[in-house]
């Protein structure tokens, strides 16, 4: 399943906010790399091969950014550009995420600039197999249903999507698209949804006369 497949019906009852914090609740019993690979994934919405390829010196450790500019190419064949132009780009991220990635940087063997975020024990970048078993293990933890990795862009998506509105251009930034029309196509029933419940909520107070 693509990282940027429909937001499906499938895919909704994974992506919500309780389901969310139960699996962040037990990222201190990770180890602080998995902590920092999991926190930063749902902070910035970062394609999978784009979190594997990141280098320290995209991290802006005094603005809380990230520049996004490289990603694992398919079948772990290296790293190249990332999926579309429009992928190239800067995501604010919590300072609250900046203090862990700064925390995993000074325990770090590998820290200098060129050295991969989240590297592996031999420094190179993280083989797709890990993600898999790490989702199997804090899911369990936290008591939730099994997510795909995916899951974590697609949560981004549904948070700016519910601060930004219809901004479809800022999201579609964020989200490293190629343009807005396609982030409308993947993520424009959420909205249309949410303004569906607006309206029977509404259409329900109403008629109770609250």
């Amino acid at each position: 399943l693509s990282l940027d497949a429909d937001f499906t019906d499938d895919r909704a009852p994974r992506v919500q906010l309780e389901i969310i914090q139960s699996v962040v609740a037990t990222l201190n019993d990770e180890s602080l790399l998995v902590k920092a690979m999991v926190s930063t994934a749902i902070a910035t919405g970062m394609r999978q091969g784009e979190l594997r390829a990141l280098p320290w010196a995209n991290v802006n450790f005094e603005d809380c950014t990230i520049k996004i500019d490289r990603a694992v190419k398919h079948q772990c064949k290296g790293v190249g550009r990332t999926k579309t132009k429009r992928g190239n780009r800067i995501v604010p991220i919590p300072a609250e995420i900046i203090a862990v990635l700064r925390q995993l940087k000074v325990s770090s063997k590998y820290s200098a600039a060129e050295d991969f975020v989240f590297a592996n024990n031999a420094g190179g970048f993280q083989t797709k197999k890990t993600f898999p078993k790490i989702m199997d293990r804090v899911c369990d933890r936290a008591g939730v249903p099994v997510m795909l990795w995916g899951d974590f862009r697609h949560f981004f998506a549904s948070v700016q999507i519910s601060s930004l509105g219809e901004d479809w251009g800022e999201v579609a930034a964020l989200m490293g698209h190629a343009n807005s029309a396609f982030t409308y196509r993947q993520y424009g029933h959420y909205v249309r949804n949410v303004e569906k419940q607006k309206q029977v909520t509404s259409a329900i107070a109403a008629a109770m006369n609250i």
